[in-house]
């Protein structure tokens, strides 16, 4: 039997290059920079929100002050935002339920063979 390789035994040089060639730590390493990103561009807005949300600032008064939940309840109570708000659930339900319905209606008159019908489906 030949051998065609022979395992060659590793020399460890320094401390710094060995945990540099274990996968984790360098797995790690290279995705960092994203995490931070993503953290710095979803999370930082996010406690803004929050942040401004329960304090009354304003452009005009940018000193924070504590309101709690008031912020809330105030507009909850605004007639126009309930209004706006079942605008808003009437006009995404009615145009999933058109969209559903104008979408099977297609494809159920693309399964009849007509002249065209490949150019259609394409």
């Amino acid at each position: 039997m030949v051998v065609i390789a022979e395992p060659v035994a590793r020399k460890r040089s320094s401390r710094f290059q060995f945990i540099l060639d274990r996968r984790d730590v360098l797995g790690a390493i290279f995705v960092s920079p994203a995490i931070l990103y993503v953290l710095l561009l979803v999370g930082m807005p996010f406690l803004l929100a929050v942040y401004y949300s329960v304090s009354a600032y304003t452009i005009y008064d940018p000193t924070w002050r504590f309101v709690g939940l008031a912020n809330f309840r105030q507009i909850i109570q605004n007639p126009v935002f309930i209004e706006t708000l079942e605008n808003t659930f009437l006009f995404t339900f009615a145009s999933q339920f058109l969209g559903l319905v104008l979408g099977k209606f297609g494809a159920l008159l693309l399964l009849k063979p007509f002249p065209g019908r490949k150019i259609v489906r394409a």
